[in-house]
């Protein structure tokens, strides 16, 4: 009867040492499931960046198409004085504001693949914890089934004192 209880104990850390590093694998596959989706998130940055740099660029060429056309119809001469100028300020501005633009959306990727790390290390980690715990458990559970196993039976392992019953 007592090995009975033995094979049942031993089947049992089995069992527990199994839902551990299961457990431990399902946390790895969602954290790189997170990994990706912030690995997509850091793609859609860029290219956001990228089309939003472009717009303000392109809204910043018709701005200046419609100042040298109303210049035109005033009759003054953008080539000198004022109106170069305030165009080339201009320029200077549109261009400051499309690097923000790519800054912004640079700093965003940079998040982004971060996140992806961690998520990464994240789940390695919990499924490293999960096969410590399995192992962990399932020792534990050898240990108490022979325990148990040597008490009812009346056998102990003491090299000094080794007695059977």
């Amino acid at each position: 009867m007592a090995y009975v209880a033995a094979i049942a104990a031993v089947a049992g850390a089995a069992v527990a040492a199994y839902g551990a590093v299961r457990q431990g694998e399902s946390a790895k596959e969602a954290a790189r499931y997170n990994a990706n989706i912030a690995e997509l998130d850091a793609a859609a940055a860029k290219k956001k960046a990228a089309y939003d740099a472009e717009t303000s660029s392109l809204q910043f060429k018709e701005l200046m198409g419609k100042q040298k056309a109303l210049y035109a119809k005033a009759g003054v001469d953008i080539s000198s004085g004022s109106p170069l100028l305030t165009m080339s300020f201009q320029a200077e501005q549109a261009e400051k504001d499309k690097q923000a633009i790519l800054y912004q959306g640079k700093t965003a990727e940079q998040s982004a693949l971060t996140r992806a790390s961690l998520f990464r290390n994240t789940g390695d980690d919990a499924a490293t914890a999960g096969y410590i715990s399995g192992g962990s458990t399932f020792l534990s559970g050898l240990s108490n089934a022979y325990s148990s196993t040597s008490a009812r039976t009346g056998t102990t392992n003491n090299y000094y004192n080794t007695k059977t019953s």
